[in-house]
């Protein structure tokens, strides 16, 4: 009797007998290899439905953090304005702040004159600088002097408007 190259699966030729015990071996090796094949099918398609599972939430995630990062309800930056009190003033934003930029927008008693420095001033996180401090829910603008000058440059002179930029 001759059989198959991969499976050895019996080839009976014409002057083989066949035998009971040789047919129900191949029914048996052919039962055997099928449910292997069909467990290995089921393990693949297992993992693929996992990895397919991880990759979605993976995504999923990545969509959450990137809504998060930048929405029109949730914007990098927060502008405005505040009106200096000359003494102190938190300008409360929601958010703690990484760095903030504060520039004059008005100037009323005659400050305004070309002799007068420009009221600017910012502070990053760890690097505050007096009279602006970054709180977790804003920033804080105090009115100091030395030698009878506004410092730093007139943050929170009592009348003036001071617009700001605060990045998050």
């Amino acid at each position: 009797m001759n059989y198959t190259e991969h499976y050895h699966l019996p080839q009976w030729v014409k002057e083989d007998r066949v035998m009971m015990e040789d047919f129900n071996q191949m029914c048996a090796d052919l039962e055997a290899g099928l449910n292997r094949n069909a467990q290995t099918a089921a393990s693949a398609a297992a993992a693929a439905s996992n990895n397919a599972a991880a990759a979605q939430s993976t995504a999923n995630t990545a969509l959450a953090r990137a809504n998060a990062a930048y929405s029109p309800s949730q914007q990098p930056y927060a502008v405005g304005t505040y009106k200096g009190n000359g003494d102190s003033l938190t300008v409360t934003l929601g958010f703690q702040p990484k760095f903030v930029i504060i520039s004059a927008q008005s100037i009323s008693g005659g400050y305004d004159t070309p002799y007068f420095p420009t009221r600017f001033a910012m502070a990053g996180l760890g690097a505050n600088i007096g009279g602006l401090s970054l709180l977790s829910n804003g920033f804080k603008v105090s009115y100091t002097t030395i030698n009878n000058s506004a410092c730093p440059p007139g943050i929170n002179n009592n009348g003036v408007t001071y617009a700001y930029i605060a990045f998050r």
